[in-house]
């Protein structure tokens, strides 16, 4: 089995407001071993206990504009 791209567009469209970002598909979106801070955000550089999303939104008042989604492959198991 071959394995390929689920997606072909790297970035999502925010601006039509008919996606909803999900930080968990974001390639700059990880998982930090704190506990009180188990989400992070690499390019803006903050760990938290809310989504990053929600953090960027407070902080500027709208949808986060560097959303850049996942190349997800599939694995051969």
């Amino acid at each position: 089995m071959k394995s390929h791209a689920t997606i072909t567009n790297n970035r999502m469209n925010i601006d039509s407001g008919k996606e909803t970002i999900n930080c968990q598909l974001c390639v700059n979106y990880y998982v930090t071993w704190d506990p009180s801070f188990p989400r992070g955000c690499r390019l803006y550089g903050f760990k938290t206990s809310a989504w990053p999303q929600t953090m960027v939104h407070e902080a500027t008042g709208g949808k986060c504009q560097n959303f850049r989604r996942k190349i997800m492959r599939k694995h051969n198991a």
